[in-house]
């Protein structure tokens, strides 16, 4: 915790990622929320590959790839803060000392229900010289899937068939707070990474917690214990018929540097990586405010996670919040959940009333203005919509003439409040 008058913010995740800084008012009381993994520096490539060299619950890539015909490396997409080619880059080098050629390796980014990737987001996430050294394909949740079966609590598994029909089957990603299934990785880049359309539905819709939702958030929060987590456990029996072999998790700081790592079996590897992560995102709640300034940086395409699960103060008194983005390709096309016009949405999409939780009134602040994403916070006619900064604190010094108390989360889409 700092306390500041003038802050800067990590801005524009995987588009050359910048810095915004908030100038506040001398009369204001600031805080600044940092999570702990932000004193930790990032790893080496070298850090990294002894990492690699000590896979948990699983050989090596290099012990699993001798002998094998096809490789396909997965990765996440534009919604998560992992930088896939500094580990990607490591992988190819286990995969060559293997014996592996260039015509066996093809690379699927896990975009779930999300919207296909260009040419250019594969470039952002994996730079330029893999996708031209090797093919790179959008994952379909509406085609080609294989059944593999259905799991123990009823789930239909369809996993990408270019995935299955690979003789060694690798994944990276990075390990987050998630406000459904308690943490990411492990598991999640195959479901809904390159799963079915079916499958992620009967996922994401029938296994979250049973009870009502606080007002203004679509689902029920997660329970604290992932493994009391009927929804992540269904993720792990998924990835584990879908044979899944090796998988990497990163962990990151507000500036997407990977600071520790995990590998191997993924369903061992994230239970250790969990723990490491519950020490990095470990972010300190506000007592209370008057308002909450929430950055959504590393998920920047789906910032709306900033703001949909976790009261942001001890006492749960109303804030005026304000949301902080900055996306040029806009907020992410899900197909599950997002909504497709004004009375319609994808199967899991309903209509979102009134604010976020806990927010007074709450202003969406956006260079990159996309209206059409308003079904993520709540009713249009209540979000205040700025395009800068200097608009929404304008707004708050005419609602707080004599000073308020503020709190600044320097990226809410990661950090888990303790």
């Amino acid at each position: 915790m700092m306390a500041a008058k003038n802050i800067k913010v990590p801005q524009n995740a995987h588009y050359e990622d910048s810095e915004l800084e908030l100038k506040l008012p001398d009369s204001w009381q600031v805080e600044v929320k940092e999570m702990a993994g932000d004193s930790l520096p990032p790893l080496t490539a070298d850090q990294m590959r002894a990492i690699l060299a000590k896979p948990i619950g699983s050989p090596t890539i290099r012990e699993l790839a001798r002998g094998k015909k096809e490789v396909c490396i997965v990765f996440d997409d534009m919604s998560r803060p992992t930088r896939c080619g500094e580990i990607a880059d490591l992988v190819l080098e286990e995969l060559a000392e293997a014996g592996i050629k260039d015509n066996q390796i093809r690379f699927i980014c896990a975009v779930g229900t999300h919207g296909a990737h260009s040419l250019v987001q594969f470039s952002r996430k994996l730079g330029t010289e893999i996708p031209a050294r090797f093919p790179v394909y959008n994952h379909n949740p509406y085609e080609n899937c294989t059944p593999l079966g259905t799991t123990s609590r009823g789930t239909p598994v369809e996993v990408n068939s270019e995935f299955v029909n690979c003789d060694l089957r690798i994944a990276i990603g990075c390990l987050v707070p998630h406000p459904m299934s308690t943490w990411g990785g492990g598991g999640k880049i195959i479901l809904p990474g390159v799963a079915s359309i079916d499958t992620i539905a009967s996922n994401h819709k029938n296994l979250v917690q049973k009870g009502p939702a606080p007002k203004g958030f679509r689902r029920p929060p997660a329970p604290e214990n992932h493994l009391e987590n009927e929804l992540y456990l269904d993720i792990a029996e998924t990835a584990r018929m879908s044979g899944l072999e090796f998988k990497i998790d990163a962990l990151v700081n507000t500036r997407r540097q990977t600071v520790d790592m995990v590998c191997g079996d993924f369903f061992e590897a994230q239970q250790v990586g969990i723990e490491k992560a519950r020490k990095v995102y470990a972010t300190e709640r506000a007592e209370d405010a008057d308002v909450a300034i929430i950055n959504g940086y590393s998920k920047a395409n789906e910032a709306m996670l900033a703001t949909g699960w976790q009261i942001h103060t001890v006492t749960g008194n109303p804030l005026d919040v304000v949301l902080l983005t900055s996306c040029p390709e806009g907020t992410v096309v899900h197909y599950l959940y997002g909504g497709f016009g004004k009375q319609m949405g994808g199967r899991g999409w309903t209509p979102r009333l009134g604010l976020p939780i806990q927010a007074r009134r709450f202003i969406f602040v956006n260079p990159y203005m996309d209206r059409a994403c308003y079904h993520q916070y709540g009713d249009p006619d209540q979000i205040i919509w700025a395009r800068s900064w200097e608009q929404a604190r304008a707004m708050l010094k005419e609602w707080h003439p004599d000073g308020a108390r503020a709190v600044v989360y320097p990226d809410r889409t990661i950090q888990k409040l303790v």
